[in-house]
Formats: structure tokens, sequence, C-alpha cells
């Protein structure tokens, strides 16, 4: 397990004085923000604002810092600015901008990785401060006992092997770490920061914090589109608007609001705006995840950390496409600023999937998380097709669905929580050894995750090297010169190169027979090294004439792709066998060789090979 002598101090805050009663009844200790005053309690966006003047010169034409977020090692310092002492709060209790941080059992594993971050990367001087925000609304709802075990966790001293303290924050002051940012003006009225707001038990949602709501969650009908709302006038929209108890048909006429006057537009002093994050807010307090992504998708917000951690999949030499699967997709091989990012988001996903671009997010911050602390599930896959993951999300569920007595309980991605996509992500990157599994369902997985055996790119390079006119798939051509003569065999380039080959293909399952196929070749070659080809090498071709050899013997039509696509991997009667046959009749119209017979006898007869 992991262990740390460094201890991470930690100061429980809470929302308000009710809240911190309450936490009191579990003895747990905690502080608001009027008492911890005169220090300041920001939220990291605003610490954001502030380095944006770190380098400001007008004359020089320096902008500054660029606008990026602050992470966990930034928040765990007290600062000194313009006469004052600020302490944040992570990004991971920032709920201004994306949902995440709503979900409350994601919220509280990100802090768990939080904490043992700081214990492995706190080099600085004194001891990092862990700001714990608490709001009332995470001690509503069935959640509340994980958060209650964390704190528990936190008084007994250790949490996951990583040692912390959890004391007052006046007390933790003094063995902290403090910066002074003395680049900003102190005469200067031009700065307005917001301090974290202390929550007045008056206005609070509840008289009591254990009160359950007496209203149940409407159900919804997901069926309904916002053309069904087309014809209607704009009074009929917001009579309707008013009169549903439904959150989701709230957002809809919203939507269809937004698309004819915009989000300025003022209904009872209210902007459609400022009520499409009102409504996310509710929804997620209320755990309706559909209606959450929807709102957020169609306000275009993006979360804070999402430029940084696609730079952390692309420093570990992969590559990211964003796009709808069966669309156009856009490929993403070096950093990008988040404005350029959002537009893709926007611009490329959001026409065809409203909710797959915030979905997409998800999954990219969740990969990043991964990536960092488990790469081995990565292994074999050089291109993450965003789209085509959440394809294979849903196709999972889907299966599960129809395996399961009870289909109706089981929920479509969209009504997942943040932390149910984590696990079913995580569940896609690891099951394929699942004995359960048809051969249709494990290559579906593995085309769909671009996932390729051990060293493929390294036999792709060795049959390039045996084929004069190059190696095609549908449009795509690679020549073999200058491609051997500019790139190795282990070089990331030549990689890309077989990646954007293989990216020709549309349909997941395809795609692994024409790795399986690849490797096949690669195993003729291997074994008869005298021989080569001379014409192009069709690898789809070759595939789609395996397949219908296949119909052939079985007396299916020659369409029923399917049936292949489930056959084993078997030398003698599986798909093995029918693209081994294409492959050696290819071999032998490119040469001089007789005995098609025999030479294939001689290749059946060897230790099968493994494909995947």
């Amino acid at each position: 397990g992991f262990y740390s002598d460094l201890t991470v101090h930690i100061c429980c805050i809470a929302e308000s004085v009710r809240l911190q009663q309450m936490l009191a009844n579990y003895g747990i200790q905690s502080q608001t923000p009027h008492q911890i005053e005169p220090i300041e309690i920001w939220p990291p966006s605003e610490l954001v604002k502030v380095y944006e003047h770190l380098g400001y010169n007008t004359k020089l034409k320096l902008s500054g810092r660029p606008n990026r977020p602050i992470g966990v090692l930034g928040t765990s310092k007290l600062y000194r600015i313009c006469s004052q002492t600020v302490l944040c709060y992570p990004l991971t209790f920032e709920t201004n901008d994306f949902y995440m941080s709503s979900d409350l059992s994601l919220l509280l594993d990100d802090v768990r990785n939080d904490l043992e971050f700081l214990s492995k990367c706190w080099k600085l001087q004194g001891r990092p401060i862990y700001l714990f925000l608490i709001r009332e609304q995470n001690l509503r709802g069935p959640q509340r006992n994980e958060l209650l075990e964390l704190l528990s966790q936190f008084k007994q001293g250790q949490v996951n092997g990583v040692p912390v303290r959890l004391e007052r924050l006046q007390t933790l002051i003094t063995s902290a770490c403090l910066e002074h940012l003395d680049f900003l003006d102190e005469d200067t009225d031009t700065f307005e920061f917001l301090a974290l707001k202390e929550l007045e038990s008056d206005n609070s949602q509840y008289k009591s914090l254990s009160e359950i709501p007496k209203a149940m969650n409407p159900i919804e009908d997901y069926s309904i589109k916002i053309e069904d709302y087309a014809k209607l006038n704009l009074n009929e929209l917001i009579n309707l608007l008013h009169s549903t108890t439904s959150r989701f048909v709230k957002a809809l006429i919203m939507h269809e609001l937004t698309n004819r006057f915009g989000m300025k537009l003022q209904i009872q002093d209210q902007t459609i705006e400022e009520m499409f994050n009102q409504l996310a807010s509710d929804a997620a307090n209320s755990q309706s995840w559909r209606t959450v992504r929807y709102c957020t998708s169609i306000l275009h917000k993006t979360v804070d950390s999402l430029a940084p951690s696609i730079t952390n999949i692309l420093v570990r030499g992969k590559i990211i496409t964003l796009g709808v699967f069966g669309n156009d997709e856009v490929e993403i091989n070096k950093p990008l600023t988040p404005d350029k990012i959002k537009q893709i988001l926007y611009d490329k996903i959001f026409p065809h999937d409203i909710y797959q671009a915030v979905l997409i997010q998800e999954l990219i911050i969740n990969i990043s998380k991964y990536i960092s602390t488990s790469p081995e599930i990565f292994n074999g896959i050089m291109k993450l097709r965003l789209g085509w993951i959440v394809e294979v999300m849903k196709q999972e569920l889907e299966t599960s669905r129809m395996n399961d007595n009870d289909s109706e309980e089981t929920p479509e991605i969209y009504d997942l929580s943040p932390n149910q996509i984590k696990q079913l992500l995580n569940y896609i990157l690891t099951c394929n050894c699942n004995q359960d599994r048809t051969v249709y369902q494990k290559r579906q997985l593995d085309g769909s995750l671009n996932r390729v055996p051990l060293n493929f790119y390294e036999q792709a390079w060795y049959i390039l090297n045996k084929s004069p006119m190059g190696i095609k798939i549908f449009d795509y051509h690679l020549p073999q010169q200058p491609t051997l003569s500019d790139m190795t065999d282990y070089e990331l380039n030549f990689s890309i190169k077989i990646e954007e080959m293989l990216s020709e293909i549309d349909e997941p399952v395809f795609r692994q027979i024409v790795v399986e196929m690849f490797v096949i070749i690669y195993t003729i070659l291997c074994r008869n090294p005298e021989i080569q080809f001379t014409r192009v090498i069709e690898v789809d071709k070759m595939v789609n004439q395996a397949i219908e050899l296949y119909c052939i013997d079985k007396k299916l039509p020659k369409s029923s792709k399917m049936a292949f696509f489930n056959e084993r991997p078997s030398i003698t009667t599986g798909t093995t066998a029918y693209l081994s046959r294409v492959c050696i009749e290819h071999l032998l119209n490119c040469s001089n060789l007789t005995g098609a017979a025999s030479f294939y006898t001689n290749f059946t007869t060897e230790t099968t090979c493994k494909i995947s």
C-alpha cells in the first residue's frame, strides 16, 4: 500500500452554522467562513484572476499568465494578496462551471486522489493545508454515509495510507506555506475578488438537513423532443414552462426559447441563461443527470481542468479524437488552449449530440486520471477515439439490459451519474478477459478502443518492407517509399501512420478483423521470408474476400458479415483459416510459386498464432 511520512493538514469548512452544528453531532470539527476571519476563502477561479496580472506589461505587450486552473499544490498554500490573507479551496469543490463535483461519490474519490497526490508531490516549505469544503447538499441524499465515512477517516488520521491531521485553521497556519503575491498594486481599486460567502440559515432550502423533500421527483419522459415545441408561440411556451413539473421539459422549452430569442431573453426578471443555471443546479441536487448534462451543454460549459488533462494524455504517447461515432472526428496530437478545445466540442460534437459535448469531457478527465494511476490498462491503445468509446459504453449498457430480467431498471448512458460513468469506463478498459463475452463482443470492444496486439506496429513495418507497392485500406495508401527510408519500425511517427490508415475504417468489428489480418500476413511472411507481395496489399478487400469464402462454405448469403465476425479465430475452421487462405492466394498470384495446397498445408500445421 501507499505510505508517506508527510502529514497533510485538513481544515473542514461548513457553508452554514446549521451545517456546522449537524457535523458536530457526528463529532466532526468544522468552521464557517465567518469564524476564520480575517482570513478569506476564495474559489480557485479568483486566484486565476490574480495570476493574470503576473508579468502583465502593456509597453512590452505581455498579457500575463494565461487563464489556466490552479491545481491542488497551488490551492494548498496561504497567500498574502493586497494586504489580505487568502486560502483557496481545491478545484475539486468548484461548482460554478461544471457539474461533476455535484456527484458526491466522485467528489470524495477525487479528494482521496488529491490527498495522495499532495503527499507524494509536496516539496515546498511547511505543510500543505487541504481545505475540505462541505455544503448542505452533501448531507442530503443516499451518499451522505460515504461523506461521513471519509470525515471519520480524517479524525482517525489516515486516508488510504496518507497521514492527515484535522484541525482548526488558526492552529494550522503556523506550519503552512505562505506566498506573497506582491505584483498587484495595493492602491488600485480595480481588483474585485469574490470570497466564499457563508450561507445564512434563514435562507437555506430546508428547515432541517435531514428533512427529505415532500415532493418526489416527477417521472420524466425523455422521448419528448425539442421539435414538439417548434409550433408553439412565445406565450404558449412561457405558460407551459411555468405549469410543467418536468425538469427535462423545462430544459427543452428553454432551449427552444434560446434558439428563437437568445440567452438574454428575460422572463420574470430572469434571463434564460440564469434559468438554465438554476435548473442545472436543481437537477444536480435531485440526481437528474440527463437534465444536468442537457442544460450544461446548452450553456456551452467546459470543465476547468480539460486542457491539462488532454496534455497529460498526449505526453504519454496517445492521440485523442473528438467526435460523435459515425461522424467526422477532430484529431488532437498536440496541446490546445481551453478556447480551442471548447470550439471543437461545440462546433463538431454539439450539433450531432447535445449530451456528448459534455459527456466526452467527463471521459477526458477520467482517462487522464486512469492513465496516470493505471497506465497498463492502455497497453496496445495509441488512439483514443472518444466517440467510439461512448458508443461501446452504450452497447455495454444495452447488453446488460438484454441480459437482465428487469430490463427497465437499466438506465441509459446519459442517465448515469458521473461516478457511474467513471466506473463504466474502467470496466470497458479492463473487462475483455471476461469469458462470458461472445467473440463478436470482444472484437467490438477491442475495435472501439483501437487496441492492437503487442508489437503490432513493428509487424506492420515488416509487412510494408515486404510489399514494394505499399499497403492500402479503402482510399488510404501507405507507400513503401519514402516511408521506410524516413521512419524506423519503433518510431512513433510510423505508428501514427498505421493508425491513420486504420482510421479509414468506420466499423469497430471490421477494424479488429483487419488487425487480425495484419497479424496473419506478418506470420506467413515471417515463416516464408523468401516471398513478398508484388502488388498493393488491399487489406480491406482481402477481408471482404475472406467473408465471401466463409459465406460460400457455410451456405450463407454473401452479406452475412455478422456470422463471420462472431466466428472464433481458429486456424482450421474459424476466421483465421479464411483470412490466411485469402492471404496465401494473393501471395501466389503475386509470384511464380506453385503448389498452393502444400503451401497452405504447411502453414496450417504450424502452431496457431495468437491474434489478440
